[in-house]
């Protein structure tokens, strides 16, 4: 079975930084928030989509729900 390097923050990066790790490293997927967790207010990921996609990254969705 083949495996894929990814990533997942609970803050976004910026877009700087993952054209950057795009760019240079193995990275092809990121951890993509769906929604806000309610312990965790940060929504950064939630705006970024289009950006990540026009920069080529793959997704793998993400909701933290209550804890």
């Amino acid at each position: 079975m083949a495996g894929f390097a990814g990533l997942d923050a609970s803050a976004y990066p910026g877009n700087t930084r993952m054209a950057w790790l795009k760019a240079n490293t193995n990275l092809c997927w990121t951890g993509f928030y769906l929604g806000p967790s309610p312990s965790h207010g940060d929504a950064g990921w939630m705006t970024r989509r289009a950006a990540l996609l026009a920069q080529g990254w793959g997704f793998a969705p993400l909701y933290v729900g209550q804890q």
